[in-house]
């Protein structure tokens, strides 16, 4: 492994590592102008700790070597790029990616190269893995207020804008009572992301075709939570004449840098109505 950090290098094991403020600047495209490889798959995380992390990925039949790419942003540019360029024993090992900082979340990607250091392949799909550390989570609550469908089209936007510009791990929103509206919000959040983020990341439990929960759903950001359960109750006890029940959903997640588990709740309760209130948080 070739090590380089204000432009010092040592060699060992017959890797090339690079990072900080030198990191080299990986090729994008092959010399060629078509690659020969196709991009590795399954490039996926095995364990972590809170300062490195093992990475694997499908082996490319007859690839030479790969240059691995970790980075805290999903562009992979800036000063914090870690480049590794690793060459595949007999029997390929998964690589460990040291002198990570803690309870970060890094985004990997993986390329073929030659013996001359060029690429010879697309970079593989980007995969999210964190070291362990604390579990930090930005959470928050919005009520649409009953979205009508000659206005949806313009406060749609607007709503999700709300959600992804407060970059929310995990958010409840309510009065989002119609099918269409729930998939339709959820389309929104997601096209907001892939502009800010690159891709979509947003999820949502219950699903929006669900009934379960009616109008109070959960949406959560797929980087950095995975959902392991959900569900929703409709209260016992409801006001008016029913046209529109008061439910709360529920779902557990796991926090995939910190492996916390944790409980999130979000309802809806019977507005301008203490006695209502008091009965069906009961």
């Amino acid at each position: 492994m070739k090590f380089c950090r204000h432009g010092i290098v040592a060699a060992l094991l017959g890797f090339v590592m690079s990072l900080g403020l030198h990191a080299v600047t990986a090729q994008r495209d092959c010399p060629e102008g078509t690659c020969p490889f196709a991009a590795p798959t399954g490039l996926r995380g095995i364990v972590s700790t809170p300062t490195a992390m093992q990475v694997a990925w499908n082996d490319v039949p007859k690839a030479f070597a790969y240059r691995i790419q970790v980075a805290p942003q999903n562009n992979f540019l800036g000063d914090h790029v870690i480049t590794v360029t690793k060459q595949e024993p007999t029997t390929p090992k998964p690589l460990v990616i040291p002198k990570l900082d803690v309870g970060t979340t890094y985004h990997v990607r993986v390329s073929v190269i030659d013996r001359a250091q060029q690429q010879q392949s697309e970079w593989s799909a980007p995969a999210v893995y964190a070291t362990k550390g604390p579990m930090s989570l930005a959470v928050g609550t919005y009520n649409v207020r009953n979205p009508l469908r000659d206005d949806w089209d313009e406060r749609g936007p607007l709503v999700a804008d709300g959600i992804v510009s407060e970059k929310l791990n995990v958010g409840g929103v309510q009065e989002v009572y119609r099918r269409w509206e729930r998939r339709s919000l959820l389309d929104h959040v997601n096209a907001k992301a892939k502009a800010a983020f690159g891709r979509p990341v947003y999820d949502m439990t219950p699903e929006p075709y669900n009934e379960l929960g009616y109008d109070a759903r959960i949406l959560y950001d797929a980087r950095y939570l995975q959902a392991l359960n959900a569900g929703a109750k409709r209260y016992d006890f409801q006001v008016g004449d029913g046209d529109v029940d008061r439910w709360f959903s529920w779902a557990t997640f796991k926090h995939r840098a910190s492996g916390w588990t944790f409980l999130f709740v979000t309802t809806h309760l019977a507005p301008d109505n203490d006695h209502a209130d008091l009965r069906q948080w009961k």
